[in-house]
């Protein structure tokens, strides 16, 4: 592999996540204003990102088992937490919440 090249992971979205980004699609309307879809849209380009770079997010205060990606501006930014395996090269998107709201689980 050349120097340029960077390893794909596969990015999979829980039902759980799944169903956050319906809701938010639907919360900021993201069907029937231009800049929401805009937001929205950059929100999932947020999360593609994680396929090259699967380190990218924080940890988890919770659990050193999932990280954590900040989309948005304060007070209106949302967690995207997730785990990554290396050996099978998955991020796995587990939810999706306001920063206001407390996390789900550890």
């Amino acid at each position: 592999m050349s120097s340029g090249q960077s390893i794909k992971f596969r990015v999979e979205i829980s039902r759980r996540a799944a169903g956050d980004l319906e809701a938010l699609f639907v919360y900021v309307n993201a069907g029937g204003s231009q800049e929401a879809a805009a937001w929205f849209n950059g929100l999932e380009a947020a999360i593609q990102t994680l396929e090259i770079n699967p380190e990218r997010g924080t940890w988890n205060s919770k659990s050193k088992r999932r990280r954590r990606l900040l989309y948005g501006t304060k007070p209106n930014f949302y967690r995207i937490v997730y785990s990554t395996n290396i050996r099978k090269r998955l991020v796995t998107i587990l939810y999706i919440r306001h920063g206001a709201m407390r996390p789900v689980g550890g």
